[in-house]
């Protein structure tokens, strides 16, 4: 067969041996067989087609028993299934082709018990997505055997480093997620990989809620007295993240230590111990950043008042980067208002990193903004720090409070925005832009927080690929008035959460399960929709408008200099 593109246009597909141009198309039943060995795919979709339609078969089980290529094999394959011809051997055949991907179409409509040995073949070779789908489908039974191939597989590195495959077992290992971490743990090698694996494994454990499970796993701490291992600060704070979704009476790890359930009592210095080293590590500079990161969310679960002591010290400036944000981030999970009177404390002394960390969860939430604002307010802290998408979200809060003080400290913008365009061409017009001078004013009006300028900025909101062909009108009108024309996929959302956090952003994806919202700066919050108390379209843009507040005439100028080299 011929096929292919010219200028834009399909060629017809013909036979082989035909005049181009003059095509012509099987009419019989048995003419279509072949089209499913056709290597143009137009024809052989639409030969499957016509076949189903005639509910003709003969001679297409001979396709499945001759040397044909994948496609060919899978249009077959389909086609009897569809008219209900399939049989057992078929499904074998199509089981142990060469094609990967011929065997990921038998693996969807198989039933497990009855191939249970070709899965566990399948899901042991390499991984890859025949080998996910025959994981997928072995979770559906309950078989030791399943149990033993699931813990080979989720030992090998390469499982290890792949988080499909992780997920893929850990969705068929929730009656059998204790006895595969068992034996995972008799193993306690000390890779990221298998850290994470074994936390993983634990928080199923830990959320199924069942005695005996959590008995089995915790075993393991007492064969090793030696000091604690990244195994058992793994274990410990997966146990620690499942047991709040558990139905246990003990909800958190300091519970399930003071007041454990009578089978779990011969574990409680253990785990106590654990937690106490992990306090230690977190706090020893002599430690690998490594090692004291992997202790900090298990330190934590002391309690807030524990929490905020560690969080002092590893605010310092002598501590490194990452170990200072990641100890602001501890924080998040306790009462913000606490957290935020602990930074409010210390703001005069925080540096950088812990400063824009502290801003981010005081900003996000209304009463502690309200806070915030009472402060910059009283000149104790500056209002030209608060994030311009946040100015923008509480000068449209419907707290009364709220709103005022924002208007108050941000200031109103200018309602006629036609004449405030008007006003900045016309200045403009008589100046020259400096480009480099533009690419400070981009940093300074946040324009970074949302688009990307060559190697500058992030990409959150509409590209700028097209600013060199448009007029200067056009430009003006996009940056001082947002809202005049807004895609609806380019429209801010505000999501308010059941725990009294507010977020601000762009839709970026969404699940049954989930909305991933991305926020100025290009950090991205995938909130749960079990945790969503409500979600508000603003049918607004997502750049805030006033920017003539803080960007003069010739600050433009330079901006679209910038903009348009």
């Amino acid at each position: 067969m011929r096929a292919g593109f010219d200028h834009g246009r399909i060629w017809r597909v013909v036979p082989t041996g035909s005049k181009l141009g003059k095509p012509t198309f099987p009419t019989a039943s048995p003419e279509w067989v072949k089209a499913l060995e056709s290597e143009n795919g137009w024809y052989r979709i639409h030969g499957q087609r016509i076949l189903m339609e005639r509910k003709f078969s003969e001679g297409v089980a001979g396709l499945l028993e001759n040397t044909v290529s994948g496609e060919a094999f899978v249009h077959a394959f389909w086609l009897l299934h569809g008219q209900g011809l399939l049989t057992e051997k078929q499904i074998q055949l199509a089981l142990n082709h060469e094609s990967r991907e011929v065997v990921e179409n038998a693996l969807q409509i198989i039933s497990p018990a009855d191939h249970r040995d070709t899965l566990i073949k399948l899901a042991k070779a390499k991984p890859d997505r025949a080998a996910f789908y025959a994981i997928l489908k072995l979770g559906d039974l309950e078989d030791p055997e399943v149990t033993q191939t699931f813990t080979e597989i989720i030992c090998k590195p390469q499982t290890q480093s792949d988080p499909w495959m992780r997920k893929a077992i850990l969705s068929g290992s929730k009656n059998r997620a204790g006895a595969i971490l068992a034996e995972v743990l008799k193993r306690q090698p000390d890779t990221d990989a298998f850290l994470q694996v074994i936390k993983e494994l634990a928080e199923v454990v830990a959320a199924r809620g069942d005695i005996p499970e959590l008995d089995l796993v915790l075993r393991s701490l007492l064969l090793d007295e030696a000091q604690t291992a990244a195994w058992k600060f793994s274990l410990a704070q997966g146990i620690a993240s499942g047991l709040p979704r558990s139905s246990l009476k003990q909800r958190s790890l300091s519970t399930l230590i003071s007041a454990p359930p009578t089978e779990l009592t011969p574990y409680r210095s253990a785990l106590q111990g654990i937690v106490d080293q992990a306090s230690e590590t977190v706090l020893n500079r002599a430690k690998t950043p490594r090692e004291r990161l992997a202790a900090l969310p298990l330190a934590t679960q002391k309690g807030p008042e524990a929490a905020l002591q560690i969080a002092e010290k590893l605010i310092e400036q002598s501590e490194p980067i990452g170990i200072q944000e990641a100890a602001c981030q501890a924080l998040s999970r306790f009462n913000r208002k606490a957290v935020a009177d602990f930074f409010f404390a210390r703001w005069a002394n925080l540096g950088p990193t812990p400063r824009r960390v502290a801003l981010d969860l005081i900003a996000t939430n209304p009463t502690t903004a309200l806070d915030l604002m009472k402060k910059m307010k009283a000149g104790e802290i500056p209002a030209s720090i608060m994030p311009a998408m946040q100015r923008w979200s509480y000068g449209r809060s419907t707290n009364p409070e709220l709103k005022a003080l924002a208007m108050d400290l941000f200031g109103k913008t200018d309602p006629n925005r036609g004449k405030v365009i008007a006003d900045y061409q016309s200045g403009i017009s008589q100046l020259t832009g400096n480009s480099k001078s533009g690419k400070v004013v981009f940093e300074k009006a946040a324009c970074v927080t949302c688009h990307r300028k060559s190697d500058i900025g992030v990409d959150v909101g509409p590209p700028l690929a097209d600013v060199k062909i448009k007029p200067t009108e056009a430009l003006l009108t996009d940056i001082l008035d947002p809202n005049r024309a807004v895609e609806e996929r380019w429209s801010a959302y505000q999501i308010e959460t059941k725990s009294g956090q507010n977020f601000a952003g762009l839709i970026a994806s969404e699940t049954s399960e989930a909305i991933q919202i991305r926020m100025p700066g290009g950090h991205s919050e995938t909130i749960s929709r079990e945790q969503i108390l409500k979600t508000t379209s603003t049918g607004l843009s997502l750049m805030p408008v006033g920017l003539e507040g803080l960007i003069n005439k010739q600050d433009l100028a330079d901006l679209l200099a910038f903009l348009r080299e």
